[in-house]
């Protein structure tokens, strides 16, 4: 699978484009907050670009839990109405 990447976002243009994500870093779950009541997708890769959970769709709000994901740096892929937000998320 190839992720084409449209922007990558910190926390602060993360809020501005609708989302939160929360903790950062995570230990055992990180918290999606989506502004809008609109279907929201989310997919999280690791850093060779596998998925490494099942992708899920929600509306407002996702609890991720990464209790047994190793280690490291995550790419949250975020996908609301045809348009696409990547951020990072630390997995302690």
């Amino acid at each position: 699978d190839t992720i084409n990447v449209r922007y990558t976002v910190g926390v602060k243009d993360l809020e501005n484009r609708g989302f939160k994500l929360y903790p950062n870093p995570a230990s055992d779950f990180f918290t999606i907050d989506a502004e809008s009541a609109e279907l929201v997708t989310y997919t999280l890769y690791d850093a060779t670009g596998k998925a490494v959970l099942p992708t899920q769709t929600f509306v407002n709000q996702l609890r991720v839990e990464t209790s047994n994901l190793p280690a490291g740096i995550y790419r949250v892929v975020l996908t609301q109405d045809q348009k696409q937000v990547v951020s990072s998320i630390i997995v302690q």
